[in-house]
């Protein structure tokens, strides 16, 4: 009884000024992480949302970040993505992609759904760059040059080129052609994979 009695003794103020100082707190430490090269100041929970939209146009913004910045540039997407690193030239990207490939390739592992349906990361287009992904990355490309390279693949395509054919000519008024172009990619892929339509 007596743990609330205290509780509930505590006023309006004392909450909120614990709340600030513990959202202060929070900021203060996540803005602390990793050595990140300069970027827009950064609101908590909303991040550097205010200066992204400067333009519609994305280029434009990197662009002005850039002249502002350098040529990277660190902003915050806030509870979307913690961090999020802008690469403004050919060089830094060369740089970053190519000679320091073996740091970049990771994968970020902060989407809870990508974990989800990867069991950990574990598959090609989510995992870390280490042996398991050369492996798997190795037999996914040997799979694709067997099934869909050469002959095989233009006998599929042919096929399901004559059947859209087909399914066309009975159109009689408008249609919207899309449909017809996905149907063909799924018949293409279930052939692929499962030897059947």
């Amino acid at each position: 009884m007596e743990i609330v009695d205290c509780v509930t003794g505590l006023d309006v103020k004392t909450v909120v000024v614990a709340s600030l100082a513990f959202l202060l707190a929070m900021v203060y430490l996540r803005r602390r992480k990793g050595n990140l090269p300069p970027g827009p100041m950064q609101v908590p929970f909303l991040g550097s949302i205010f200066a992204l939209k400067k333009d519609v146009r994305l280029f434009k913004v990197c662009e002005e970040l850039a002249k502002t910045y350098g040529e990277m540039t660190t902003v915050s997407l806030g509870l979307v993505l913690d961090k999020l690193v802008i690469l403004n030239s050919a060089d830094v990207v060369h740089e970053a992609f190519v000679e320091k490939k073996e740091i970049m390739a990771g994968r970020d592992t902060t989407i809870w759904s990508s974990d989800f349906f990867t069991e950990g990361f574990k598959d090609i287009a989510f995992g870390d760059f280490g042996p398991s992904w050369k492996l798997q990355r190795k037999l996914a490309l040997k799979a694709i040059r067997t099934y869909a390279m050469g002959t095989k693949l233009e006998q599929l395509l042919k096929s399901s080129y004559s059947d859209v054919a087909a399914l066309l000519e009975k159109e009689k008024e408008p249609f919207y052609f899309g449909e017809y172009i996905h149907l063909m990619l799924y018949n293409i892929i279930c052939r692929m994979a499962f030897g059947k339509r």
